[in-house]
């Protein structure tokens, strides 16, 4: 069975699935991207994130590492910018939290997401799908 879903085909199921932006490609490494993220976690740059190694850099900048089969990527976001923040002029000293840790957490929100848009690509495809 074909199913040909066009790329605003697909934009309107990830969006009735609550995900604003979506893209396509294909299952080609990324170009340069190993090197650039095994450079920032030497950089200090995620200290205390001792699950982001730099193995785990390099497997995920080629997604033929994670899924063998993978013939194309679905790639989707949520904003997180919902205004300009306000700090309380109080006088205590204030750290800044990251916009995407001010709510709910955003792994289990786009996990239920991904699900639903998942759940509608088998149903139009009459089969399922690796993902």
């Amino acid at each position: 069975m074909s199913w040909a879903l066009s790329r605003k085909e697909l934009g309107a199921l990830a969006s009735a699935a609550g995900l604003r932006v979506v893209g396509v490609t294909g299952p080609q490494a990324f170009d340069g991207l190993a090197d650039y993220v095994v450079a920032h976690i030497a950089g200090g740059h995620v200290a205390g994130m001792d699950w982001f190694t730099p193995q785990r850099a390099r497997e995920s900048a080629d997604p033929l590492t994670l899924l063998s089969s993978v013939r194309s990527i679905v790639s989707v976001a949520v904003p997180f910018w919902n205004g300009p923040a306000q700090c309380p002029d109080d006088g205590v000293l204030r750290g800044r939290i990251a916009r995407y840790a001010w709510g709910a957490d955003y792994h289990a929100t786009l996990k239920r997401r991904m699900r639903a848009l998942l759940a509608e690509l088998e149903r139009g495809l009459g089969r399922p799908i690796e993902a």
